[in-house]
């Protein structure tokens, strides 16, 4: 499940590294769902939501700090985008 050695770790630290690769895999796993949500969803009939609503490992106080922190609009993304294939 990890692909290491388990000699030099404890099973607590055996335990926790499982834990932080199942987390980091479901944020992956979130944003691809929003990207392709965004995508697919009509502004005017659907709420807009953010990729933390996909991850089951994501609880109501982790939604309102990022809301709070102020997320990035999707047209700034494009404008960078651009910039990034502009050079």
């Amino acid at each position: 499940m990890l692909a290491i050695h388990p000699g030099p770790f404890t099973f607590g630290e055996i335990v926790g590294m499982a834990v932080d690769r199942e987390f980091s895999n479901w944020e992956k796993t979130a944003t691809l769902c929003h990207v392709v949500y965004q995508m697919h969803r009509d502004p005017k009939k659907s709420k807009d939501i953010s990729a933390l609503d996909f991850n089951p490992w994501t609880d109501e106080t982790d939604r309102k700090s990022t809301d709070a922190a102020g997320l990035v609009a999707w047209d700034e993304m494009g404008v960078m985008f651009k910039r990034l294939k502009n050079g």
